[in-house]
């Protein structure tokens, strides 16, 4: 196994760490891997103070089964957490749809709005600061079983994700358009294959 750990500008740091081995004489083997990363943003969201930073962490776990000389079975499963604290984009454009969503905001509010907001290619100023967190877990089972002369093999496999999407819709500091959005996906799979061994039929 290995540990290691390591830094950079704007606070940002990374961990990993790596372990393998035998859990029950020949019959059981596993590994797991763990890491964490954080990564400082370099814009700046001035109403809320938020910044972009971007955060992740991983997990794989693996178990190997091998119950018999002809039989093995292997279970993976990964899981993953990618986070940006801040939805925040540059450049600027004022939304000409303002004054129809809201009439008493007039254009020259927009202009001024956009004019302080634009200031600071690495600032600007919104209502919500916003944020995208990505989130997967997959996992499968591989099963393996040797016959005379074919070996059959089934590997199911599933896979589940999260996206959670905030951000200020309409541009500037007014608190006019907010987006959540939370999308989901679920996807199984699974696949059956017979081949033949060396010295095999078919070999």
């Amino acid at each position: 196994g290995y540990a290691e750990v390591g830094f950079g500008n704007r606070g940002s740091w990374n961990m990993a760490t790596y372990i393998e081995g035998s859990l029950a004489d020949d019959l059981v083997a596993g590994s797991l891997g763990i890491s964490k990363s954080y990564k400082g943003g370099e814009r700046k969201e001035d109403v809320t103070g938020s910044k972009n930073d971007e955060e992740s962490k991983s997990v794989r776990a693996r178990l190997l089964f091998t119950p018999r000389s002809d039989l093995e079975i292997d279970l993976v499963a990964n899981y993953s957490d990618e986070a940006v604290n801040a939805h925040i984009e540059e450049p600027l454009t004022p939304d000409v749809a303002i004054p129809f969503i809201s009439p008493l905001i007039s254009n020259s509010d927009i202009t001024a709005a956009m004019a302080r907001s634009n200031r600071d290619y690495y600032s600007n100023a919104l209502s919500e600061a916003g944020g995208i967190d990505l989130e997967v877990l997959s996992t499968s089972v591989t099963i393996s079983w040797s016959l005379d002369h074919f070996q059959l093999t089934s590997v199911t496999g599933n896979y589940d994700s999260d996206i959670l999407t905030a951000r200020d819709f309409d541009g500037p500091e007014f608190d006019l358009l907010i987006e959540n959005d939370l999308s989901t996906s679920t996807r199984w799979t699974q696949e059956i294959r017979l081949s033949s061994l060396p010295g095999g039929y078919l070999s």
